[in-house]
């Protein structure tokens, strides 16, 4: 039963906050930004599976992509996500491609000693590595209490960011997430978000973030952390040195 109510759990504080969103588009040159609709929910899981586990820097030391019951519970962790109805994706405008992902999580602030969204889902994880990455995420945030720092109840987190291969190097990744910067600016209710937020766990990633004028009050080290024996700065590129956690505050009138 534990199960089932993961897999289907929604924060139903946050149903006043879905109640104000609109479908908007957004176009530049030849892709179309848009909130993710149910019927493309697919798509957007495949420019995980091509662009995201293969190359994201934790999901690269863990060997995501090469075990398919790990891909299967983030599958399902971002299609739960996608429920929040706040993901956007980037659609080629001359083929109807999806061509990245923005999976993005509203989280709010839970009651003192309240597991979290993230740590809820982790015991319905199948796989060490998928449980391994859902470990990481959560001692990330727990690195700096972004509730306290932005003073807001809610957060509308970045939580996966892909890019098809075929359509790097094109500013997808960058306008994903000012998209969703705009999106969560435009969200109403007692608890609309605050504050955006995300772990950048790439130089790639981080540059998008200090492109977006995001603060970092936080990293965790890959020489800090270990998988099967081996720390993940022994995996990885020398240049490619800890996660940063960073969040923008969102200008309220």
């Amino acid at each position: 039963m534990l199960k089932k109510v993961i897999q289907c759990f929604s924060q139903r504080i946050l149903l006043r906050i879905k109640a104000s969103l609109h479908q908007s588009t957004v176009s530049e040159g030849e892709f179309e930004y848009i909130q993710l609709p149910q019927q493309h929910l697919q798509d957007a899981l495949e420019v995980l599976n091509l662009g995201f586990y293969p190359f994201e820097s934790v999901c690269r030391v863990l060997g995501i992509a090469k075990v398919p019951e790990a891909v299967a519970d983030l599958n399902r962790l971002s299609a739960c996500v996608s429920e929040d109805e706040v993901s956007i994706i980037a659609m080629e405008r001359k083929t109807n491609r999806v061509v990245g992902v923005a999976f993005n999580k509203l989280q709010v602030n839970s009651s003192s000693g309240e597991a979290g969204y993230f740590e809820k889902f982790l015991e319905t994880c199948k796989h060490p590595a998928s449980r391994k990455l859902m470990e990481l995420m959560i001692e990330a945030d727990a690195l700096c209490n972004l509730f306290e720092k932005c003073n807001t109840n809610c957060l509308l987190e970045i939580m996966f960011l892909s890019v098809h291969p075929d359509y790097r190097k094109a500013g997808i990744g960058l306008k994903l997430c000012e998209v969703s910067i705009e999106l969560a600016k435009s969200l109403q209710g007692a608890n609309a978000p605050g504050a955006v937020c995300a772990l950048f766990t790439s130089p790639i990633s981080q540059k998008i973030g200090s492109e977006l004028g995001m603060t970092v009050p936080a990293r965790l080290a890959y020489a800090d952390v270990h998988f099967n024996g081996k720390s993940f700065a022994d995996v990885l590129e020398p240049n490619n040195k800890d996660i940063a956690v960073a969040y923008k505050l969102l200008k309220t009138n």
